[in-house]
C-alpha cells in the first residue's frame, strides 16, 4: 500500500470515527499522524503515542483535527500546547520523539524544546491516537473505566488506526492495560518506570501518562528512552 492509498484509507476511517463517536452536538477530536506525508515517506522511526482521551481547547465541542492544527498554524499549536496547561505532556512527547529521531537517550543532552515553535517539527515523525475520541467528559482528569468502555465499544477502530499508521514504536501512555488483550505482554524488560516488549515487528512501551506527577520530565524521558535503547537493534 503506497502513501496516498494509506492516507485515503485513513480519511475513510475518519468518516467512520465521526459516525461512531459523535453524540448529539459533541463530535470527536480527530487524531493520527501530525504530518502524514512526512510520517509515511520520510520518518526513519515512526512513533505512535496511544493516549487516553483529548481535552478540549477553548469552548469548542470537538470536530477539529490535531493534524490540521499542526500543519496550518504551528506557532499557535506550540504556544497553546507547549506553553499552556498541558505543557508537561507535550514537551515530554517532543523530547522523547526527538531522542528517537536523533539517537539521543539523555534528556540533558537535548535542546530546550519549549522555547521555539519549530521544536514542534519533531512531531512530524509521530502519531497521536486517543482511545476515547470525544472531548473528556470530566474536563481535567480521566476516569479509566470510561477509557476501558470506549475500547470495548470501539477497539476495532483503534486497531485499524494502528494498522494503517504502521508504527515502529507504540508508546502506551497509561493505556497498555486497556489494550492488553490485543497486544499481550511477552518478555517485558523494565527500566525504572518504563517497560518494553516486542509485539510482532513493533516495540510496545508501557509507561505512565506524560503528565504524571510521579516523575519529572527528565526522569520520564530518560526512563522511556533507556528502555527503547535496549531494543535499538530492531530499528537499524
Amino acid at each position: 500500500m503506497n502513501t496516498n492509498e494509506r492516507i485515503g484509507k485513513i480519511k475513510e476511517l475518519d468518516k467512520e470515527i465521526r459516525e461512531r463517536y459523535s453524540e448529539g452536538s459533541i463530535l470527536p477530536i480527530f487524531d493520527g499522524a501530525f504530518d502524514p506525508l512526512y510520517y509515511f515517506d520520510k520518518a526513519k522511526h515512526r512513533t505512535l503515542w496511544l493516549m487516553k482521551e483529548p481535552y478540549e481547547v477553548g469552548e469548542q465541542t470537538g470536530g477539529w483535527s490535531f493534524s490540521d492544527w499542526f500543519l496550518q498554524d504551528q506557532l499557535d499549536f506550540h504556544s497553546v500546547l507547549f506553553r499552556g496547561p498541558s505543557s508537561k505532556t507535550w514537551r515530554s512527547i517532543a523530547y522523547i520523539t526527538y531522542g528517537i529521531n536523533h539517537g539521543v537517550f539523555d534528556y540533558q543532552s537535548m535542546p530546550d524544546l519549549s522555547l521555539d515553535h519549530h521544536s514542534a517539527d519533531e512531531l512530524r515523525s509521530a502519531a497521536f491516537v486517543n482511545i476515547q475520541k470525544r472531548p473528556s467528559a470530566t474536563g481535567s482528569y480521566t476516569i479509566m473505566r470510561n477509557i476501558t468502555e470506549a475500547y470495548r465499544q470501539n477497539g476495532d477502530i483503534i486497531r485499524r488506526q494502528i494498522e494503517l499508521l504502521d508504527p515502529h514504536i507504540i508508546i502506551c501512555a497509561y493505556t497498555s492495560g486497556v489494550i492488553s488483550s490485543d497486544f499481550p505482554v511477552q518478555d517485558m524488560q523494565v527500566v525504572n518506570s518504563a517497560g518494553c516488549y516486542r509485539h510482532a515487528n513493533q516495540l510496545i512501551v508501557d509507561a505512565y501518562h506524560p503528565a504524571t506527577r510521579e516523575l519529572s520530565i527528565e526522569s520520564y524521558v530518560n526512563d522511556i528512552l533507556s528502555c527503547i535503547r535496549l531494543y535499538s537493534g530492531m530499528f537499524n
